[in-house]
């Protein structure tokens, strides 16, 4: 199962520089194997709101998660001092310690730009990878 991150969302709707590998990534690969976060959903809402792209952001919950029905995964609050250990010891902001510990939890594999995972155990991949295993 991989966990796309927030940023790797905002590529692709906000069409930056990545926007293509996302796009491929996500055609190639089948929904049943991509998942996100309850604070992805919630942090892009606030984001494309905030642009007054509320439009965007109503297709997007449509496409990914009624119609795909792509899996959104929560953190047990059991697992918020885990989250707060995650912070500690590799040094990460509370959103990158949330995906770390979704993908603890889960057994996810974190797909994310953000290089800050590069130093941790769970480390990262990016969309152009993913689209050469399948």
């Amino acid at each position: 199962m991989f966990l796309l991150d927030t940023n790797i969302w905002l590529e692709r709707l906000l069409d930056r520089r990545h926007s293509h590998a996302v796009g491929k990534m996500l055609d190639e690969t089948p929904t049943n194997e991509l998942s996100l976060t309850d604070f992805s959903l919630y942090t892009i809402g606030l984001i494309l709101c905030s642009m007054k792209k509320e439009k965007m952001y109503d297709v997007f919950v449509d496409d990914i998660l009624i119609n795909a029905q792509m899996k959104l995964y929560r953190l047990p609050l059991d697992k918020i001092s885990r989250l707060l250990e995650i912070m500690a010891e590799w040094n990460l902001d509370f959103d990158d310690a949330y995906q770390m510990a979704v993908c603890e939890t889960y057994y996810c594999t974190l797909v994310s730009y953000d290089r800050d995972f590069d130093r941790t155990q769970i480390g990262r991949t990016i969309p152009e990878k993913i689209m050469y295993q399948a």
